[in-house]
């Protein structure tokens, strides 16, 4: 509990550099020779120099004034607050506790609990502030800004690029092919450290593309900036056009995104698988599936005529295509890259 016993006795809040108004609830209980009596102020910090203010007063002649519960909150949306919570009798002054309070957050005491935190969200904080886990975002938008949150001081990042489309077949009569898998995008994690409320720029590494009757496109790189350095996850190559032919052959698949730079984890992607063509007149063989990421999977090869088959997820590698009887054939389209982040206090 928190006692003030003397008309001398007050608690106090000092503000460093008030940059909004920070707000203050108290409530406590009077005894006066047996008589109780409940009491609560509301207090308004606004902005200004810095300040020491009188949140709970001194209890009048022969009354005990029980303080059961304080809330102090910080209703900025970015800036944080330093701030101190003290008692005086008059004569000694004693901080009780004294800490930054972060934008959003709430300073609460009660008798039963004692002094601890409500994060911006309204959860309580039960962990040290830094390194507390706050949340996760999946970006997938083809390029933004991702904002931090006012209690952010780390982000752990995931990415993968974009994967390449699988390879399109040309036309021959009496002749048949199997095209390759498109690569898989190349794969990065980093752990960093970054600014509450600040917005950072990234790119999620656009799809590669199936192509009629020709090689897939390649895909595209996703970067993600934090001050001076960019993190790069590496773009999967498109797969070769499979060339009709009258012989049995081989069709090479794409090439996986090659190491990615920066991260403290750095990955190549997976190549697309090749297609094989063993007997013409009725076309046997299988084309190529495309790369897989550790968040997409490449499109599925194909063991009879048909266009390639899209991958799912992000930064898969198109399927290859596959034909005979004179049919041109389309390659499976890639999937596009993304960024995981972590956010951490």
């Amino acid at each position: 509990m928190l006692l003030l016993t003397s008309t001398s006795d007050i608690l106090q809040v000092i503000t460093a550099t008030p940059v909004s108004t920070i707000m203050v609830h108290a409530s406590w209980v009077d005894n006066a020779s047996g008589v109780i009596t409940p009491g609560r102020t509301n207090t308004r910090i606004t902005a200004g120099s810095p300040t020491t203010t009188d949140i709970v007063a001194a209890p009048a002649a022969s009354t005990q004034r029980n303080v059961k519960m304080l809330s102090i909150r910080n209703s900025h949306a970015t800036s944080s607050e330093l701030l101190t919570v003290q008692h005086t009798d008059g004569t000694t002054v004693v901080e009780l506790i004294k800490l930054t309070l972060l934008a959003g957050y709430e300073l609460s005491y009660n008798e039963n609990s004692g002094w601890f935190l409500i994060d911006a969200s309204g959860g309580r904080v039960l962990t040290p502030l830094s390194g507390r886990f706050l949340g996760t975002t999946v970006l997938t938008s083809a390029s933004g800004n991702f904002t931090t949150s006012p209690s952010t001081n780390t982000i752990r990042i995931r990415g993968v690029a974009g994967g390449g489309g699988g390879g399109g077949c040309t036309s021959v009569a009496a002749a048949a092919s199997a095209a390759g898998g498109g690569g898989g995008g190349g794969y990065i994690e980093k752990t960093v450290a970054v600014s509450p409320n600040t917005a950072y720029a990234y790119v999620c590494g656009a799809a590669g593309t199936g192509a009629s009757g020709a090689a897939g496109n390649n895909g595209g790189d996703s970067t993600f900036i934090v001050g001076a350095t960019t993190y790069t996850a590496k773009a999967g190559s498109g797969a070769v056009v499979a060339t009709a032919v009258t012989t049995p052959s081989a069709y090479k698949g794409g090439t996986g995104g090659t190491v990615s730079t920066n991260g403290d984890l750095n990955s190549s992607g997976y190549p697309g698988e090749d297609g094989t063509v063993a007997v013409i007149a009725t076309p046997v063989g299988a084309s190529g599936g495309g790369g897989s990421t550790p968040f997409g999977a490449g499109g599925v090869p194909i063991a009879a005529v048909g266009n390639g088959v899209a991958a799912i997820g992000f930064g898969g590698g198109g399927g290859g295509a596959m034909t005979g009887a004179s049919a041109v054939r389309t390659g499976g389209n890639a999937s596009a890259g993304c960024w995981v982040v972590d956010e951490l206090s």
